[in-house]
């Protein structure tokens, strides 16, 4: 209804929609809410845009009155399924409790994902970057103590790191909600990312369990799915839109694959970690979305 009450002489022209306004957040997100790909106009009663940061290539609010994406607001889903399921299996199976924590972080990435999109706000972009960035320190951390044997031999190392870590996740919090640039997000996010893939590929080489390999190779494909349908999203937009089919959705599809991704990365490591832990090899249940068994032995929660 409120798209056959608009009138042509209301909607922006083809200057409005190529040209931002020189400053000011609210209308050059405003102005965003209606260039390039992103014409849908949102209904009265909709949330204001109030995030200057649109990049992705479904239009606001086209199938609901009350979602901005509401496909890349719903397929977040799939992320907090995810982490629903690691926290299932590792309540349990008594996986030690940075197994809890990694699955509560993936948990809470695919609701703040899905409050961004299904909004646009500044608010939501808050619930989405930073929950990525806290979730990948806590990565981090695990990554680096990973062996029981090196985290005996330094405990205080690995206190002071997690502190650190803490610190720095509270930290970047505060700067990111004044600065709400993408830009910072995204160096931080990076950076971070960048190392963890280094530190889980060293994890590869060392692991034996064919098993455990395969779960591995899930993850490098499921990572390279999401970047490419990330990518195309991105960059090819206008002929996704030009297909008969239509926009084909690509960055909803990317959660997807992320939500696999994640939760494959996080089956892997509890197997690793509990191989060191107990000297034998846990048992890995299931072929799609696997889990771990532990070893029939006292296991050390922590």
């Amino acid at each position: 209804a409120w798209r056959r009450r608009s009138s042509p002489s209301s909607r922006p022209s083809c200057t409005a929609c190529t040209t931002p306004p020189a400053s000011g957040v609210r209308s050059r997100a405003a102005w965003i809410g209606t260039s390039q790909h992103n014409q849908s106009t949102p209904p009265i009663h909709a949330a204001p845009v109030t995030n200057p940061r649109h990049t992705r290539c479904e239009r606001n609010y086209a199938v609901s009155y009350y979602v901005a994406e509401f496909f890349n607001c719903f397929s977040n889903l799939a992320i907090v399924a995810a982490g629903l399921l690691g926290l299932r299996n590792a309540l349990r199976h008594g996986y030690p409790r940075r197994v809890l924590v990694l699955y509560t972080a993936i948990t809470v990435i695919g609701l703040g994902s899905a409050a961004f999109h299904g909004t646009l706000t500044h608010e939501g972009q808050q619930g989405d970057e930073t929950p990525m960035v806290w979730g990948i320190i806590i990565w981090c951390w695990c990554l680096v103590f990973f062996d029981p044997a090196r985290e005996e031999a330094w405990p205080a190392l690995a206190r002071a790191t997690a502190y650190a870590g803490s610190i720095f996740a509270a930290i970047f919090a505060v700067v990111h909600y004044r600065l709400a640039q993408f830009e910072f997000f995204l160096a931080v996010f990076t950076s971070i990312c960048t190392v963890c893939v280094l530190l889980i590929i060293r994890m590869y080489r060392r692991c034996e369990h064919p098993g455990a390999r395969r779960l591995m190779n899930g993850y490098l494909l499921s990572l390279a799915v999401g970047l490419v349908v990330w990518i195309a999203d991105q960059k090819l937009c206008d002929r996704l839109h030009a297909l008969p089919t239509g926009n084909p959705q690509f960055h909803a599809w990317w959660h997807v694959a992320m939500s696999y991704n994640l939760y494959l990365s996080a089956v892997f490591y509890t197997h690793q970690r509990l191989a060191l832990q107990s000297g034998k090899q846990p048992i890995l249940v299931g072929s799609f979305l696997p889990y771990v068994e532990p070893p029939r032995y006292h296991l050390r929660r922590k």
